[in-house]
């Protein structure tokens, strides 16, 4: 019988970050991979942060050369600036706020 967290990282890899299921392929940083992209997360505050709003992507663990924070990242074409990057429920989790020329 699996343990609570054998099951867990189980339903990470086969359905949180399964094409088929929840996640899609983006192109992070030159590199086509599964990911699951969530900004709703992150409470609306303010309408002046239109421009900056936050967001958190999750990919599996070891997937990409984990950005440190500041660090630009480009996902499907539009840039952003790493916020932080920790582990969450198995996957490395990438919060980044949108980087807009206005």
């Amino acid at each position: 019988m699996k343990t609570f967290k054998q099951q867990l990282m189980q339903d990470v890899r086969q359905v949180f970050l399964n094409i088929e299921e929840f996640a899609d392929i983006h192109e992070i940083n030159g590199q086509l991979i599964p990911a699951l992209v969530d900004v709703s997360r992150f409470e609306r505050h303010d309408v002046q942060e239109l421009h900056q709003e936050p967001i958190a992507v999750f990919i599996k663990q070891g997937a990409l050369r984990l950005p440190r924070p500041g660090d630009p990242v480009t996902i499907d074409g539009y840039h952003y600036r790493c916020l932080t990057v920790r582990i969450e429920q198995g996957c490395d989790c990438l919060e980044l706020e949108s980087t807009v020329n206005l």
